[in-house]
């Protein structure tokens, strides 16, 4: 491995562990914001459990304003 390379390798692996804390900082600053306790970030992808069907739609319409 050339000296170059060990460079190129030492930036990617610094710049990985920024995004992380940069991340983690955004996420306990919006969670804060909000009044929510901090959670441990979640690993893979973001959304529904594999083979839980999604919610239908249960919500009553609104009803309409009265005319004064």
């Amino acid at each position: 491995m050339s000296s170059r390379d060990a460079i190129d390798a030492r930036v990617k692996d610094f710049v990985a562990d920024l995004e992380k804390l940069v991340r983690s900082a955004a996420l306990e600053a919006v969670t804060s914001a909000l009044g929510a306790p901090a959670a441990a970030p979640a690993k893979g992808k973001p959304g529904r459990k594999p083979g839980r069907p999604a919610k239908a739609a249960t919500k009553p319409a609104a009803k309409p304003a009265a005319a004064p």
